[in-house]
């Protein structure tokens, strides 16, 4: 009972420096979806927007027309159908007898040890004329304006990458559990601060929209030099670092939405691909990440409940005890309606977190254990290491 005890106390201060952690990357983030009208005017450079589709039929339409509302004036939208088996290329088909700056190109078979996201990127990236290319999943939305937000805001800053935290949506029921915790996790304990400092090797970037300064995206190879690498998002941040370039990570919960998985399965097996690289390939940090989540998200929900059945049972109630675990609980609502204010996050489901930190220490260790013995991960049709 007094480890418990102590336990609770640990956990309510780690919950109070987590929300002061919150306000200061809230804080620290750009946000150029408040550029004002003045900072978003010409003139325009060329842009490219690639995008490697594979089996998108519902998601290809929505993006291109959000795309196609934009109004960006010197604008190219190239879509690389990566064998594709459902209705992509026709609906691609639809959009392109209608507007000329759209092409569909057809993408070459697998080869061997390439990811198929990276293949298709690398290809469009080859037939893209742009001075900027912007890669994007089929799965983002952008909010009006975007393009030249986001355009105005990388010149300004001198960017070589820039890329956004958008606004996330959930494709279902599980989704809405596990993607919080996931955002909650990377906003607390990953130094976002220091992604835009070009004196930090800090690097990352959201894959599903990442814009590269054409220059700069050639003098680090691009997708064409990422064989083998499964995480291209992560690598490519990494190297334009690591080439003395500059990152730009900004806050655009306003300016695009994202929804990535719409079942438990893909949900699975899409974070189980990621896990082991972003933790770096270590079983320590893993295991970390596990006792973490454990002790946060689900052992207050046990312990209450625990106390309470005993409470009816036994007519013994350790009111304190209940009480301290009630705060760490409550403390935990307060952390998740932060998320709401700041960062614009669906919590509705937070009584559930519980269930969903389940699923996450589940695929940590799946993605681990797969990892450290080098077993192949399902996506998409295709296997990936879970250790690329």
């Amino acid at each position: 009972m007094v480890i418990l005890s102590l336990l609770a106390v640990a956990l309510i201060f780690g919950w109070i420096v987590s929300l002061l952690r919150l306000t200061d990357v809230y804080r620290a983030l750009p946000k150029p979806g408040q550029l004002p009208a003045s900072q978003i005017l010409g003139p325009w450079p060329s842009l490219s927007v690639l995008i490697p589709a594979r089996n998108e039929e519902a998601n290809i339409g929505p993006l291109l027309n959000t795309l196609l509302d934009q109004n960006y004036p010197n604008l190219e939208i190239i879509i690389l159908n990566d064998s594709s088996t459902d209705r992509t290329a026709d609906i691609v088909c639809g959009f392109q007898s209608k507007h000329a700056n759209i092409r569909l190109a057809t993408g070459r078979p697998l080869p061997a040890g390439w990811a198929g996201k990276i293949h298709a990127c690398a290809q469009a990236a080859a037939l893209a004329s742009g001075e900027w290319l912007l890669f994007l999943d089929a799965d983002i939305r952008l909010a009006p304006n975007c393009l030249k937000r986001s355009l105005a805001f990388a010149q300004m800053e001198r960017a070589d990458l820039f890329t956004i935290f958008p606004k996330l949506r959930y494709g279902c029921f599980w989704e809405a559990l596990v993607q919080p915790i996931m955002a909650m996790a990377i906003l607390i304990w990953f130094p976002i601060e220091a992604l835009s400092d070009p004196t930090s090797p800090v690097a990352s970037a959201n894959g599903p929209f990442m814009l590269f300064r054409r220059e700069a995206y050639q003098a680090i190879g691009g997708h064409a030099a990422l064989e083998g690498i499964v995480v291209e998002d992560l690598t490519l941040a990494k190297r334009i670092k690591q080439n003395k370039r500059r990152l730009a990570y900004v806050l655009g919960t306003d300016m695009a939405s994202l929804t990535m998985y719409e079942s438990l399965s893909r949900l699975w097996s899409g974070w189980s691909r990621n896990f082991y690289v972003g933790l770096e390939r270590r079983v320590a940090l893993a295991l970390a990440a596990c006792a973490g989540i454990f002790a946060f998200l689900f052992l207050p929900a046990v312990v209450i409940l625990g106390a309470l059945i005993y409470g009816a049972i036994s007519g013994h109630w350790v009111a304190a005890h209940i009480a301290l675990w009630i705060s760490v609980w409550l403390l935990g609502l307060a952390h998740r309606y932060t998320l709401q204010v700041l960062f614009d996050l669906d919590t509705s489901h937070s009584v559930l977190y519980p269930l969903g930190a389940v699923i996450v220490i589940g695929m940590i260790v799946n993605s681990t254990w797969k990892g450290v013995r080098g077993k192949n991960i399902p996506w998409r049709g295709r296997n990936y290491s879970a250790a690329s």
